[in-house]
């Protein structure tokens, strides 16, 4: 697959997740539209939705496309938004900019974009536990997956270590964006594959294990050095933020050459991972794409 046909077909799909998410967050209460708003706004019109595309992939790879798939693809989007909000804010990176346009806390104010956040990180649950005519098991899997990877022992528990200032080795931060930015790059993942019926044990849960973790290291190697050498116009955010915030980045620990050797092995295994599924090139190239990724 051409490069210009995996960027076709992520567009195709990050169109159906923001209709969507567009469709799910349309209900809204005067006596708090601006919680609504704010978060409607943190939400949509942005984003690659690469995690959602994950979860959309591997549900269509364990030959599953019904409109339950598109809910669990919003779900991982509203946590990342929320996660985007919280990374925003003073007390943690400071960032004015999110994907081009104002943070949340700078157009809504901090207190508002704190709420947003939080409804975001929630909401999904509500959302997976309505799904009709889907399995209490499956169900319960899915809100699993999702508390597991945003929680304590997940995301949160990265971003913890990432604002301790302590991580100083690669073997701590590894550790620290295998949960920040990998456990939700996972369950994206798994989302997709327990939408198919494929739970835990299945080879493709176990592939997509590999496939996940892997793809989630070289994207925050990738991320680290664009945070140095990118162009701010097409990240749609500020860069220099890691230096400014005295970050330990996989940038600063290796020279540019030594720091994508590991994300270029890295992307070698998450192909090498799901290489045996019949119509897996689409996650090959994305691996590929997101490797080579300026944006």
């Amino acid at each position: 697959m051409k490069e210009n046909n995996i960027k076709s077909v992520l567009a195709d799909r990050a169109e159906k997740i923001e209709k969507k998410l567009d469709e799910l967050l349309s209900k809204t209460d005067g006596d708090f539209s601006v919680l609504t708003e704010a978060s409607r706004y943190s939400a949509l019109g942005g984003g690659k939705r690469i995690r959602g595309f994950l979860t959309t992939e591997f549900a269509r790879l364990g030959g599953e496309s019904s409109e339950k798939v598109l809910v669990y693809a919003s779900a991982v989007e509203m946590i990342h938004a929320a996660s985007l909000i919280h990374d925003d804010l003073p007390c943690m990176d400071d960032d004015d900019i999110r994907r081009g346009k104002p943070s949340a806390h700078i157009a809504y104010g901090e207190a508002t974009a704190l709420l947003a956040g939080d409804a975001l990180m929630i909401y999904p649950y509500e959302v997976i536990a309505s799904l009709e005519g889907v399995s209490a098991e499956e169900k319960l899997e899915g809100v699993k997956i999702l508390s597991e990877a945003s929680g304590m022992y997940g995301m949160i528990g990265g971003q913890q270590m990432d604002i301790s200032g302590n991580v100083r080795s690669e073997e701590k931060l590894v550790k620290l964006q295998s949960l920040k930015t990998g456990r939700m790059i996972r369950a994206a993942c798994l989302l997709g594959c327990i939408a198919s019926g494929n739970f835990k044990g299945s080879k493709l849960y176990e592939a997509a294990i590999v496939y996940a973790d892997r793809i989630g290291l070289a994207f925050q190697i990738i991320d680290d050095l664009l945070d140095v050498t990118g162009d701010p116009k097409l990240l749609g955010k500020n860069i220099g933020m890691d230096e400014k915030n005295d970050t330990v980045t996989f940038a600063k620990l290796f020279p540019y050459e030594e720091a994508f050797d590991k994300a270029a092995q890295y992307t070698a295994q998450a192909c090498a991972a799901v290489s045996e599924f019949e119509s897996s090139e689409i996650l090959i190239e994305l691996a590929k794409n997101l490797l080579m990724r300026n944006s």
